[in-house]
């Protein structure tokens, strides 16, 4: 993705990196059904653009501080299910490419990365 966003002569990675680190991020894996920001926060990410021109949900949040802080709750108290969910995805996977003879070097370090969330 890095390797898309910088100019041709390559000396910009560094300037582009929170841009890509944040569509990475904010993206939906198919591997595992989610964003990694959900995952990690339990809810979906706000855009920065969202916050100075607020959006229908943003402005929904801000309406009633207990309802919001209820939700949020419960957001929360639902997110070791969605890891849960993602991990018995990324097993699966790991377990079919294997039975089928494909190397999984690739997918093992990824699981690892995965194992240091939980």
């Amino acid at each position: 993705m890095l390797k898309k966003m910088v100019s041709r002569n390559k000396r910009d990675w560094h300037e582009r990196l929170p841009e890509a680190l944040w569509a990475y991020r904010t993206t939906i894996h198919n591997s595992m059904g989610c964003t990694p920001y959900n995952l990690v926060f339990g809810s979906e990410a706000v855009l920065p653009l969202e916050v100075q021109l607020p959006s229908l949900r943003v402005a929904l949040q801000l309406t009633n501080p207990d309802e919001n802080a209820n939700v949020r709750l419960a957001e929360l108290e639902a997110l070791d299910e969605k890891r849960l969910v993602a991990q018995q995805r990324l097993g699966s996977k790991y377990i079919k490419l294997r039975l089928q003879g494909h190397s999984t070097e690739k997918l093992s370090s990824d699981l690892s990365q995965l194992e240091i969330w939980f």
